[in-house]
């Protein structure tokens, strides 16, 4: 519809200027329409061109407006074509949005646990058992790690959290922990 109404005040507006040259190219309203139409689609065949200095200007603007409606055209297009894309993406993000508070808080529990079993890691053990005891609550924890660390990048991007590079690092404390541990009981 804006289009239209560029072509058709294009068209007047530069026949208004050309009647008045003796050189003009564009002399009818079929002429002046058949350029109007060829400059907002950005064709310009040349066989019609503007030659008084109002026409000229007028030409400018039927092109910069023509270039303008284009695209908005492709903006719009675009915007329709990615709508369905963007509506997936945003129902993603409000999902990952909801895990996070239980991912948050079950890794301050495993963290914690991994901080008191560093501690028990550190003392002498007195027998087997409780050295038995010790890497049986390592091997619960890691496989607990293991299963949340999962369950935490199916939930969520990993290359845009915190919360999987933490989860890389509590991993790597527990299996050095249990290495530790098993060493341990090897000894006693």
């Amino acid at each position: 519809m804006m289009a239209l109404l560029v072509v058709f005040l294009g068209s007047i507006a530069v026949l208004d200027f050309e009647r008045t040259s003796h050189d003009a190219l564009i002399e009818s309203p079929e002429d002046a329409l058949w350029w109007a139409l060829a400059t907002v689609t950005g064709v310009g065949y040349g066989n019609f061109y503007p030659v008084t200095s109002g026409g000229r200007v007028v030409g400018a603007f039927t092109m910069i407006l023509g270039l303008a409606l284009f695209a908005i055209l492709a903006r719009l297009l675009t915007a329709w074509f990615l709508a369905p894309q963007e509506a997936a993406q945003d129902q993603e993000l409000e999902s990952i949005r909801g895990c996070l508070p239980d991912i948050e808080l079950h890794l301050k529990d495993l963290s914690s646990r991994v901080s008191l079993l560093s501690l028990t890691v550190d003392r002498p053990v007195s027998s087997n058992e409780q050295a038995d005891l010790q890497l049986s609550e390592m091997i619960t924890l890691l496989r607990e790690m293991k299963e949340f660390h999962e369950h935490s990048l199916e939930a969520t991007n990993p290359a845009d959290t915190e919360t999987s590079r933490a989860m890389e690092d509590a991993s790597d404390v527990a299996s050095h922990m249990a290495a530790a541990a098993a060493s341990k009981t090897a000894n006693v």
